[in-house]
C-alpha cells in the first residue's frame, strides 16, 4: 500500500463529517501503519488534508507546530 492510498483510507474510514478531522489522529494512525515514513509532520498533515478537503471533511490542525515565518524569525 502507498502512503496516499492509507492517508485515503484513512480519511474513507472517518463516519462523522460533521467533527473536524483531527489531523494529529491521523499523523498519529499513518505513522502507526507507516513508521518508516519520512515526511515531517506538516507534509503528512498537507496530505491529509487534501484528502480531507476532497472529502468533504472540515479539518482540525491540532497538535502542529507553528511554522509561519513570522514566528521562526523570533
Amino acid at each position: 500500500m502507498t502512503l496516499l492510498q492509507i492517508i485515503t483510507h484513512y480519511v474513507d474510514t472517518r463516519r462523522n463529517k460533521s467533527n473536524p478531522l483531527s489531523v494529529a489522529g491521523a499523523i498519529k494512525a499513518i505513522r502507526m501503519v507507516a513508521p518508516h515514513c519520512h515526511l515531517s509532520d506538516r507534509e503528512l498533515a498537507d496530505l491529509v488534508a487534501v484528502a480531507a478537503i476532497g472529502r468533504g471533511f472540515t479539518i482540525d490542525f491540532d497538535g502542529l507546530p507553528d511554522e509561519s515565518p513570522s514566528r521562526a524569525a523570533a
